[in-house]
């Protein structure tokens, strides 16, 4: 055998020295420094020009600086340098697909799956192509496809039970997210999400949502086991109250920002205050907590059994859940009802779907009427003003005239988070729009160029021209109270209203419509303007919506007294009465606890004979 060798082509050779300049890329890009990977991908580029590796890499590099049209051609030639790459049709595919290009992604991505049949990532990509324009049939068939290739893609098993609750299909869906969670474990809490998800869903009536979270609430209720059905709290309606907050999001938080000074200042005299902690770090807990005189308990890393045993260890009488089906939830230990009353409240204004649930703590005005239980598995409690106690999140100064440099600007602004912004909700603000011509709008949130694309195509859709809207991602709190106040009309979201936004807004004296909805969540803003006496800014109908906003849009004066009276009528109302808040919150425990009592003594009574 000859030991020399040959000397490798100069291609090879080119190949391999760009190979080391891609590598550097990606060190670069992992590190996020995504324009130092892009001049590396450049530099290899200039060294093999006919190398499609180096063109995939540029487009990738490309797009998540936002440059579509440039991503496009990048990944347009590596194709053209090599027709049979998989991988570059598969990421054309997925650029087109978030450019809204559905046809072309689906060429692509079936170009893909041609030259590479177990690329799972294909359909799975296809079918959320297919069901962002509302193709659910065809997305369900690529999910279906997908789990061909791997009948245990997790993944591929979730996002089809959710095409199935899009559907309507509860039971299917619920199985066959339980499914997923089953292949992996490690999905954490796919439950809540794709029961939280169903908020933002406008397609969907109170009833439809009320049903899912019911069938739910079964499924958890089965798998955390049996309720406990005893307890060893002493059957006494007027003993002091062991209280139990169960939260992952005590500190600087919205429900944090909320709990915080209410549990600085319940009376120590009738209640003892346990704070449960699902956060992973001492830094949840809220400044005034630690000045309290509380229990606290880090139970992040308690799986649910442990924390059931915390609980019945500490005494609880009253458990209260300030999570619902939001992130870090302890649902599962609220299922095995280890207190002898549990109440939800404030995390998420919709029922949990749990039978061991006793209580959701709500108001008149976000669940007002005999149909507003019917879509709960818990008993309402209704506070006599408001379920809302406001604080701000800084000593802010208000802002007596919004964008001085252009006083006849009329600036709407939108300050929720993205995932609320639904397309139905756009659809309206399009028209309001289109009825004050002369228009802008401010949309907050959009942290990706993906979102601020999307925002600004569904705006295009319904024609409104991208040059009125104006995309910014999230400020430091001065930044978005400074914003807030150079806008002239907050929109708020439907059917998820905003809560603490909506209060900022006010706080800041800028007006905002509501629009009544049927659920607890599409209500927010009608209970916090109604608690400000501000009835003549709640809309019944979608049409009343945009006539009150183009109202407001082209009445100054009727803006400036708002702006002029808005933060003194906060002040004044229950929504900042501290001391009163917490009075019937306290009223609201105690009768809990002398129902419960009253309950064991009845059953406790001897039979008649």
């Amino acid at each position: 055998m000859d030991k020399t060798a040959a000397p490798p082509p100069a291609g090879d050779r080119a190949t391999e020295a760009a190979d080391g300049r891609l590598r550097d890329g990606h060190a670069l890009e992992d590190a996020g420094d995504v324009a130092g990977a892009l001049q590396c991908y450049r530099e290899a580029a200039a060294l093999c020009p006919s190398y499609p590796r180096v063109h995939l890499n540029i487009g990738n590099a490309l797009r998540r600086q936002g440059q579509r049209d440039d991503a496009a051609a990048a990944f347009a030639k590596a194709l053209q340098l090599a027709p049979g790459y998989a991988q570059a049709h598969f990421n054309l595919g997925s650029l087109l697909a978030a450019s809204g290009d559905v046809e072309g992604a689906e060429r692509e991505f079936r170009a893909a799956l041609a030259l590479d049949p177990a690329m799972i990532d294909a359909p799975i990509a296809l079918a959320d192509a297919y069901e962002s324009a509302g193709r659910y049939a065809d997305a369900q068939r690529e999910l279906e496809r997908a789990l061909a290739i791997d009948p245990e893609h997790a993944g591929a098993t979730f996002n089809l039970g959710m095409i199935h609750l899009h559907e309507r299909r509860f039971e299917a869906a619920i199985a066959t997210v339980l499914r997923a969670k089953a292949i992996d474990p490690d999905l954490d809490n796919v439950e809540s999400v794709m029961l939280f998800s169903l908020n933002m869903r406008s397609d969907l009536d109170a009833d439809a949502v009320a049903h899912a979270h019911r069938i739910v609430g079964a499924e958890m209720t089965r798998a955390a086991g049996a309720p406990f059905a005893r307890w060893d709290n002493a059957v006494d309606p007027e003993k002091r109250l062991r209280i139990g907050y169960v939260s992952g999001d005590f500190g600087f938080h919205p429900v944090g920002l909320f709990v915080d000074p209410i549990i600085a200042q319940h009376d120590r005299t009738r209640f003892d205050v346990y704070c449960y902690s699902s956060a992973t770090t001492l830094q949840s807990m809220g400044p005034r907590m630690r000045d309290s005189p509380l229990t606290w308990r880090e139970v992040a890393a308690l799986d649910d059994d442990a924390l059931v045993e915390v609980v019945r260890a500490d005494g609880i009488d009253i458990l209260v859940d300030l999570s619902g089906h939001t992130n870090k939830n302890r649902l599962f230990a609220f299922a095995r009802h280890p207190a002898p009353v549990q109440a939800t409240w404030l995390g998420y204004l919709n029922t949990t779907g749990l039978a061991a649930m006793d209580y959701r703590i709500c108001d008149w005005h976000t669940d007002p009427d005999e149909r507003s239980q019917s879509r709960h598995t818990e008993r309402l409690y209704r506070l006599p003003h408001s379920q809302w106690c406001y604080r701000p999140w800084g000593d802010v100064a208000p802002v007596p005239r919004a964008h001085p440099d252009r006083p006849d600007a009329i600036v709407f602004g939108s300050f929720n988070q993205y995932p609320k912004l639904s397309d139905a909700c756009i659809d309206l603000w399009s028209q309001v729009l289109a009825r004050v011509p002369r228009s802008e709008i401010v949309v907050f949130d959009l942290r990706i160029d993906d979102m601020r694309q999307r925002v600004r195509d569904r705006f295009a859709r319904n024609g409104v021209d991208p040059a009125r809207i104006t995309t910014r991602g999230r400020e430091n709190l001065a930044g978005f109270y400074a914003a807030v106040g150079n806008t002239d009309i907050a929109l708020d979201t439907f059917p998820y209203n905003g809560a603490t936004t909506t209060l900022d807004v006010l706080w800041m004296g800028v007006p905002l419509v509501a629009l009544a909805g049927e659920r607890s969540i599409a209500r927010g803003g009608v209970s916090i303007l109604r608690s400000l006496g501000l009835e003549e800014l709640v809309a019944s109908t979608a049409e009343e919506y945009i006539e009150l906003n183009v109202r407001l849009a082209g009445d100054r004066a009727w803006r400036a007294a708002l702006r002029a009276v808005l933060r003194q009528r906060m002040l004044a109302s229950p929504l900042m009465d501290l001391p009163g808040f917490v009075e019937d919150l306290e009223s609201c425990f105690r009768e809990m606890w002398r129902r419960w009592c009253d309950e064991q003594r009845q059953c406790s009574l001897p039979a008649l004979r």
